[in-house]
């Protein structure tokens, strides 16, 4: 399985955590992905399925890639302000 094969909600789930990274648990952001879970139990548990390597393999990877992005973006955007 590959990027492609992410469901709307495991991408969104991907994107909050990135963008909310050290300020959200990955249970809060698997409620705000829309993910609808009965307690707070199944919820970490759900949002701890989703990043396990061996379970989503491609939801890790995507993970992985647009954390990368987003450190990247955060590294070099205060050296490009620096320059104009």
């Amino acid at each position: 399985r590959t990027e492609k094969d992410l469901t709307p909600k495991q991408k969104m789930f991907v994107e909050i955590m990135v963008q909310d990274h050290g300020q959200i648990t990955q249970a809060e952001a698997l409620k705000r992905a829309g993910y609808d879970c009965k307690d707070i139990n199944s919820a970490r548990s759900t949002a701890s399925q989703l990043l396990n390597r061996r379970i989503n393999p491609h939801v890790a990877k995507y993970y992985d890639k647009r954390f990368e992005q987003e450190v990247n973006r955060v590294q070099i955007w205060p050296i490009s302000r620096c320059i104009h």
